[in-house]
Parts: C-alpha cells; sequence; structure tokens
C-alpha cells in the first residue's frame, strides 16, 4: 500500500503528534509499505499561526492534486483532523483524489468543551476570543469527521463523541492504542524518588493546579523534590509560577532531551503526575507506566483508559487540587503502595506496542479505501475549485 500522511505541525520525533506519526510509520514501512509524510514546512512554511486554520487544508489539496497530477500514486491519504475539511469537498470536484482517512489526536470539539468546564470550575473568565475563535477550527473539524472515508480516534471518550454527538456510523470509526518503545522497559533502580512532570508548559496540561498541589508538599517535606521536563519555556519563566522559597528543589530541563535521557528521568523518579483536563492518548503516562513509575493523574482521556484508579495508579477530576495533593501525599508516604501501583502499570503497559499500532491503523487506512469505493458521506456543494487551483 503506499501511504501519504499529513499534519501541520513541526517535524519533531519527540512531540506527541509527529512522535505517534514515525513510530508507526517505522512498522508501516518495515512491512513493505510505501509511506510519504508530509509536515508543517512541506505544507506552508511561511503562513502565520493564527492564519494557517485558513490556509493550510488548501495547502493540503493542492498539494495533493499536484502530486497525483504529475503521476505519482497513494492508495490512502491520512490527514489531521483540523486541516481535513476542504479535501472531504474537493474529492468531490477532484475525483482524482485518494480516500482519506481522519486522523485525531484528541477531539477538536471535545478540547474546546474541557476547556469551558475547566474555566468553569475555576471560576476563571473566559474571554470572548478564547470562547469562539476555537469554533473555527472545531467546524472544520466535525465537518472532516463526518465525512472522511474513515477516521482514527485514541481514547473511548473521543469514541462515543464521535458515534453519539457527531453520529457517525461505527463502522467507520477506529479506536486505535498507540505503543511504547522496549527501551522504557528496563529494569528499574532499587532507588527511586522525587516527583515528575514531563508535558507542555500549558493551561491545558493542568500547569495551576500542578503548582497549587505541589507547593505544600515541598514546604512540608524538605527532602522532597520535583522535576519538570519537556516544557517548551524557560526554566526561569517556569519557575517564577513557584514560590522563591522552593525553587531551590525544583529541576526544570528546559532543552530537547533524547530518548536515553527521558528513559532515565522515568527511571529514576517515585511519582509521574499529569493533571491535565483534556487529553488524547498521552503518550507519557504509557512510557511512565512502562517504566513502573506509580501515576497520579485526571480521569479524562488517555489517562481513564489505561490508569484502574487503585489498581495501577490514582485518577483524580481535573481541577481537584485537594484530590491531587492527596494522591501525592499518599504515595510519598507510602513507598512499598506507590511500588505495587508502578508495578501494575508496568504489567498492563506490555500489550501496547507499536507493531500493533500500526496493524491497526493498515486496516482502517483498508477500511477507508473500500468506504470510498462504496461512496463517500453525501454534503452539499460547496464552491472551493477556485479557491484550490488558484493558490
Amino acid at each position: 500500500m503506499r501511504i501519504l500522511r499529513i499534519a501541520d505541525v513541526a517535524d519533531n520525533r519527540f512531540g506527541g503528534m509527529t512522535r505517534v506519526m514515525h513510530l508507526t510509520t517505522d512498522p508501516l514501512v518495515a512491512a513493505g509499505h510505501q509511506v510519504v509524510t508530509w509536515f508543517r514546512d512541506d505544507l506552508n512554511r511561511w503562513a502565520p499561526t493564527k492564519f494557517r486554520r485558513f490556509v493550510v487544508p488548501f495547502d493540503v489539496v493542492r498539494h495533493v492534486l499536484q502530486r497525483v497530477r504529475s503521476g505519482e500514486v497513494f492508495d490512502v491519504v491520512e490527514v489531521h483532523e483540523p486541516s481535513a475539511a476542504v479535501y472531504c469537498v474537493a474529492r468531490r470536484i477532484y475525483p482524482e483524489l485518494p480516500p482519506i482517512l481522519v486522523l485525531s489526536h484528541g477531539l477538536e470539539a471535545r478540547a474546546r468543551l474541557n476547556f469551558l468546564a475547566y474555566r468553569k470550575r475555576k471560576r476563571i473568565l473566559v474571554s470572548l476570543k478564547s470562547r469562539y475563535s476555537p469554533l473555527s477550527v472545531v467546524w472544520q473539524a466535525n465537518f472532516a469527521l463526518r465525512h472522511g472515508d474513515a477516521v482514527v480516534c485514541s481514547t473511548t471518550e473521543d469514541f462515543d463523541y464521535l458515534q453519539h454527538r457527531l453520529k457517525i456510523p461505527i463502522q467507520r470509526i477506529h479506536c486505535i492504542n498507540w505503543g511504547v518503545l522496549p527501551e522504557y522497559f528496563a529494569d528499574p533502580p532499587a532507588a527511586r524518588n522525587g516527583i515528575l512532570c514531563h508535558g507542555s508548559w500549558i493551561e491545558r496540561k493542568g500547569v495551576r493546579d500542578l503548582v497549587s498541589a505541589v507547593v505544600p508538599l515541598l514546604e512540608e517535606r524538605p527532602k522532597l523534590h520535583l522535576t519538570l521536563s519537556g516544557c517548551g519555556l524557560p526554566a526561569g519563566v517556569v519557575a517564577e509560577h513557584f514560590p522563591a522559597a522552593v525553587r531551590g528543589r525544583l529541576r526544570i530541563v528546559d532543552r530537547r532531551i533524547s530518548e536515553e535521557e527521558l528513559v532515565d528521568l522515568y527511571m529514576t523518579h517515585s511519582i509521574f503526575v499529569c493533571a491535565s483536563f483534556f487529553e488524547g492518548q498521552l503518550l507519557t503516562l504509557l512510557e511512565a507506566a512502562a517504566s513502573g513509575i506509580a501515576i497520579v493523574t485526571t480521569n479524562v482521556g488517555g489517562m481513564r483508559d489505561f490508569i484502574r484508579h487503585g489498581q495501577n495508579g490514582l485518577l483524580h477530576e481535573p481541577g481537584d487540587v485537594e484530590a491531587l495533593a492527596a494522591h501525592l501525599g499518599q504515595l510519598l508516604d507510602d513507598d512499598v503502595e506507590a511500588r505495587r501501583l508502578g508495578y501494575a502499570a508496568r504489567h498492563d503497559a506490555h500489550q501496547y506496542t507499536w507493531e500493533r499500532a500500526a496493524e491497526k491503523l493498515l486496516a482502517a487506512y483498508q477500511a477507508a479505501i473500500e468506504g470510498h469505493r462504496r461512496g463517500a458521506p453525501t454534503l452539499g456543494a460547496d464552491p472551493v475549485r477556485g479557491a484550490v487551483e488558484n493558490r
């Protein structure tokens, strides 16, 4: 099979979305399939971020048309959810466009709803821009999801939303669990200590709640330390969110780290924490589980699918700082329980492999091709021909 995979993100094997693309592409190629990947710079390296939601969907169609008309053959095209709407319309006008699989790493519609619910719970004002600007992406994403030949998601919450809210036939929806590289299953050391949080320092990751929960623990426990990695911001900027009195016990890794360094971070800490109010299937959670570290996280998305509260980790509701602090304190005070939860998570993580994910993705591609042969989902006419060809 010849596959074209498209996402408007930077080509970085350590970023969540691109990491998934590369680590599922590798076994597909090893199995004999031809896979072409297009990232941000392949689509449009000049468009400003705030305009990309409107520009890139047309670039996707234009570039695919150029390749197809020059003689390249693709059996199926995979497009990330926010950039796929124009393609779904254009293929009704340009029959030479290949079948489309729309892939979501976390539904845009649900991300917006969770954001509004979180702000309401925290009693934080939502500006008109924050409330309504995402709708320009949500509308496009929902349109693409409804009209793609097949849809891939990674969590049961997203699957249910696609089926019950967007009314997408269940046979077009494929829920795929991503994988874990073997090196994360290395034998952990006998001594592990400290709390690790690995992820972007943004509101969606629950950083406000993390600070509120961890600061009292740092103040009460002079030997406790917190490591923050993958923040995407300078260490000084992140440190400013913490009181000066505890900054000396923060380790902030503000550079891109290697796979080996990330494995070492998991292996040397006793607790992994993620306070996100919205996620798809979080790769760092699976990697943490593979390393045998105790996990404290929120009851949403992929965390909800993987963690069974009290059996292989601890769950709390997004925004519940008291529960987050209590769970962290519980594991800090009970190393035996922390190790029990960590080993249980490690056992469960063995079923998540990139080879298995690639096999399921291949089945979804085949379903998209067969769905295209049967006839694409109906939609009204949309005058995109001139907009595409004139770009």
